[in-house]
């Protein structure tokens, strides 16, 4: 799942789950968070603005050209699709994507 948030609450997070000092609950710019599990244990990390819109187009059944398309809004076109596979190759192997469809070809 990714949420957005503008709070430290992941800092907060950490700080709880290290044994650490608590920082002080602020506000501030909005953040994307991916929210998993590895088996029982819940697992957050950032996700940059290019990588939380291309997974929240493909969570909604978009194509990877379309991924590729929203990611030159951040990355030179001949960056857009190493970018894309990139991102698609690291949710494969975390267990992100559990299958896919395609559409055929005009003819």
């Amino acid at each position: 799942q990714c949420l957005r948030m503008r709070t430290n609450a992941p800092a907060l997070f950490k700080a709880l789950t290290e044994h650490s000092a608590l920082p002080e609950p602020a506000a501030g710019e909005e953040s994307a968070w991916l929210i998993s599990r590895d088996d029982l244990t819940p697992c957050f990390r950032s996700l940059s603005p290019g990588a939380a819109a291309a997974l929240s187009l493909l969570m909604q059944g978009a194509s990877f050209e379309a991924m590729c398309t929203e990611l030159c809004a951040w990355y030179a076109a001949d960056e857009a699709a190493r970018q894309a596979a990139m991102l698609l190759r690291e949710w494969i192997e975390a267990g992100m994507v559990c299958d896919f469809f395609s559409t055929p070809a005009d003819e």
